[in-house]
């Protein structure tokens, strides 16, 4: 693992860790870290970093991408915190190229002033969306496949999974532009802060582990964005459904600051509708952040979020299972037949066959001939390896007639 500097940016801070945090704690905690704030209100040039998770040991120059963004309520949390780690390590070692970002944290508790909170979202997102480009940018140097791009966080991190993967402008956030009667800047368009990089992107998947949505409409704009959703059910700081932020412990602190959000239930329930790939998974009885102990220890829910993530983005990264055509009871008087994998996507074909003989056909690496040999076991097999070296196979028996 490496830490980079992907850009720099105004704000109040990048970082801020807090042991052993727990659901009850979360509202004290948060007025306290926005205390701090307002007595130093004022904004200072960050230097935004990333860890970096890449595989060793291999020589794949192809590899996915997976960038994390941890939780924390938009005013705490570390790329380094437990969750990240663990969460690197695990599909590092699955052949993923993995970046656990920061990003720039902190706004004002203001009565009726949700746009403080907004424009620090805002603000966030544009640093994701800046994280990537960096990523993208030294894609050759690190071994990534940019095709294969997925977002995932938890908490404020999963907010900002769903955020870089749908936004595509401003619109959702009007506060980010100026307006001197608050003393508000431009905060600018998302693809114009902390770098001055231009690589586009796509986000193929999303791990949304109990974040929300600010705006349904995403959803209903990004039809075939294939989602997860990971959610405890007793959640009371992020919730499942259409409510407020922290509502279950404090609605009236609550609509002070924030705005209704789209939990996991709706999000999944919408996906009914417009017809997203999005699958849930409910922790029946656990609370926020369902995969940790009040000690700060993991539980095993943890582990289902882990192979439940990894079977689901696995779907996206397997090789086809080659599609073998051609005739499986040649004629005795016909001593050459011909077969072609029809589904090939780009891997590279390798051929083998028992009781026979291949031969080339020329200008073709989907097709080859084959002499069969009388009274043998005749068996053509084909194994397609993709970019990413996942390998399938399939065979196909023949019966000389």
């Amino acid at each position: 693992m490496v830490t980079v500097k992907y850009g720099n940016a105004k704000g109040y801070y990048s970082a801020k860790v807090v042991e052993q945090i727990t659901e009850d704690k979360y509202p004290e905690i948060l007025i306290d870290v926005s205390k701090s704030i307002a007595k130093n209100f004022l904004m200072n040039d960050l230097f935004m970093e990333m860890d970096i998770y890449t595989p060793n040991g291999d020589t794949c120059t192809k590899r996915p991408l997976l960038v994390l963004f941890h939780g924390g309520a938009f005013m705490l949390g570390d790329k380094g915190t437990l969750t990240m780690k663990e969460l690197g390590e695990y599909f590092v070692k699955r052949g993923y190229v993995v970046a656990s970002v920061n990003y720039r944290l902190g706004f004002w508790f203001v009565p009726g002033s949700y746009y403080f909170l907004e424009r620090a979202i805002y603000r966030a997102t544009q640093d994701a969306h800046a994280s990537i480009r960096y990523l993208v940018s030294n894609a050759g140097k690190l071994g990534i496949d940019t095709a294969h791009i997925y977002t995932g966080g938890n908490s404020a991190g999963g907010f900002l999974a769903l955020n870089v993967a749908m936004m595509k402008d401003g619109s959702y956030y009007p506060s980010h532009v100026a307006n001197a009667k608050f003393l508000l800047d431009d905060l600018g368009c998302l693809e114009c802060s902390t770098n001055s990089l231009k690589n586009k992107f796509r986000v193929k998947a999303v791990v949304d582990m109990w974040g929300a949505l600010t705006h349904i409409r995403m959803l209903t704009e990004n039809p075939d964005l294939p989602i997860i959703c990971f959610h405890g059910s007793e959640d009371r700081i992020i919730p499942t459904g259409h409510d407020y932020p922290f509502a279950k412990m404090s609605l009236e602190t609550s609509r002070i600051f924030t705005e209704k959000v789209f939990g996991s239930e709706i999000l999944y329930k919408y996906s009914k509708v417009t017809k997203t790939p999005v699958k849930l998974k409910i922790f029946e009885g656990f609370g926020h952040d369902p995969h940790m102990n009040d000690d700060g220890t993991i539980n095993p829910c943890f582990d289902t979020v882990k192979t439940m993530t990894r079977d689901f983005l696995y779907t996206f990264l397997k090789a086809p299972v080659p599609e073998i055509k051609g005739p499986q009871k040649p004629k005795t008087d016909d001593p050459v037949s011909e077969y072609s994998v029809t589904n090939s996507g780009g891997c590279s074909i390798f051929w083998n066959v028992s009781g026979g003989k291949l031969l080339n056909v020329p200008g073709s690496a989907t097709k080859k001939k084959v002499i069969w040999f009388r009274g043998a076991e005749n068996i053509l097999n084909v194994a397609l390896r993709n970019k990413n070296l996942d390998v399938s196979f399939n065979k196909l028996k023949v019966t000389p007639m």
